[in-house]
């Protein structure tokens, strides 16, 4: 299972099959597939991505060793603002817009 961690917010969120983001958007993410995952993210330097072992959620563990994801990990499709994504002014207007952050075609 992997966990996205705002270091400005102090969120930490589970990461689903629907867009899940921090309460300051600094990073957003969904699974694409059980396994990987796909995560907007403003500043590296504020954000992580956490991996924890299944086991925990199904309640079979209290006591778990969690990991952190190195932004290069294969399992993790990473792109940041300011990147690809919001060079298009239409990009920009259709994010404001949305509740639910656009993915874009490259990352399909």
């Amino acid at each position: 299972m992997k966990l996205i961690v705002c270091d400005s917010c102090r969120d930490i969120l589970a990461l689903h099959n629907a867009w899940q983001h921090c309460s300051c958007k600094m990073i957003g993410g969904k699974y694409l597939d059980g396994r990987v995952a796909k995560i907007e993210v403003e500043d590296r330097g504020q954000a992580r991505v956490l991996g924890v072992p299944n086991a925990l959620i199904d309640g079979d563990e209290r006591e778990v060793t969690a990991w952190v994801f190195r932004w290069n990990d294969p399992v993790l499709q990473v792109w940041e603002r300011g990147t690809l994504l919001f060079d298009s002014p239409e990009r920009r207007r259709i994010h404001a817009r949305s509740a639910e952050m656009p993915s874009p075609e490259y990352l399909e």
